[in-house]
C-alpha cells in the first residue's frame, strides 16, 4: 500500500490555512499542525535558552512560558533576528513534522501540513501537493483584526517578511478560493481531494 499524500497549505496571513486543515480533517485527513508544534519548540530547554539569552527576560509571560506575542513584537521589527528564530526553531519543527509523517494514521486518506510559513521553513519539500490560498484582501485584513487586533499596517509589516503572495501562487500545484462561503470552500476541498494522489512512493 503507498503512502497517502502530503499536502502542504500555504497563502497569505489570514487566508484561512487553519479552516482548510480543520475542513480536510474532516474528509478524513491526517493534519499535523505545525504552528503548535513551534509553539511547544519554544519552550524546549536548549530553545528557552538561546531565546532569552538572546532576547532577555521580557519574553516570558507571566504563567512562565515563552510569550510568542512578546517575541513577535522584537523580530517582525528586525530582519535579522526573525532570521535568528527562524534558524533555531524552524529545523526542530520540521523534525517533529517529518517524524509524525513517518506514522501516519493508517486510516488517512492525506496528510495535511498546516504551517504558517510552508515555504519560508522548508517544509514544502516534504509535500507531494501544495495548495495555494485564495483569499481576498479585505477578509484576511478583517480577521487578523478580529483574531490579533492587527491593523493593516502592522500585517503589511509582518507579511513583507514572509514569501509574496504570487510567488507562493507561482509554486503551488493547486488554488483554492477562500472568500467567505464556507459551503463552497468545502465543496473546492472535497474536490480537490478525489483527484490528489502520491507524486512518490
Amino acid at each position: 500500500m503507498s503512502a497517502p499524500p502530503v499536502i502542504g497549505l500555504a497563502g497569505g496571513i489570514g487566508a484561512g490555512k487553519s479552516t482548510v486543515a480543520e475542513c480536510m480533517k474532516e474528509l478524513g485527513c491526517m493534519v499535523i499542525d505545525a504552528d503548535a508544534i513551534a509553539h511547544d519548540v519554544l519552550d524546549e530547554p536548549e530553545v528557552r535558552r538561546d531565546l532569552v539569552e538572546w532576547f532577555g527576560e521580557q519574553i516570558v509571560g507571566p504563567d512562565g512560558m515563552i510569550d510568542r506575542s512578546r517575541i513577535g513584537s522584537i523580530v517582525f521589527s528586525n530582519s535579522a533576528d526573525l532570521e535568528r528564530l527562524e534558524a533555531l526553531v524552524h529545523p526542530r519543527v520540521a523534525a517533529v513534522c517529518a517524524a509524525r509523517m513517518a506514522e501516519p494514521d493508517p486510516a488517512a486518506t492525506a496528510i495535511v501540513l498546516d504551517a504558517p510559513l510552508l515555504f519560508e521553513s522548508g517544509l514544502d519539500a516534504y509535500c507531494d501537493h501544495t495548495v495555494f490560498i485564495d483569499t481576498p484582501e479585505h477578509l484576511r485584513l478583517e480577521r487578523l483584526r478580529l483574531r490579533s487586533g492587527w491593523d493593516a499596517a502592522e500585517t503589511a509589516r509582518r507579511a513583507s517578511m514572509q514569501i509574496g503572495l504570487d510567488e507562493k501562487r507561482i509554486r503551488s500545484h493547486h488554488v483554492l478560493v477562500n472568500a467567505g462561503d464556507s459551503e463552497s470552500l468545502h465543496q473546492q476541498v472535497a474536490e480537490l481531494l478525489k483527484h490528489l494522489h502520491p507524486r512518490h512512493d
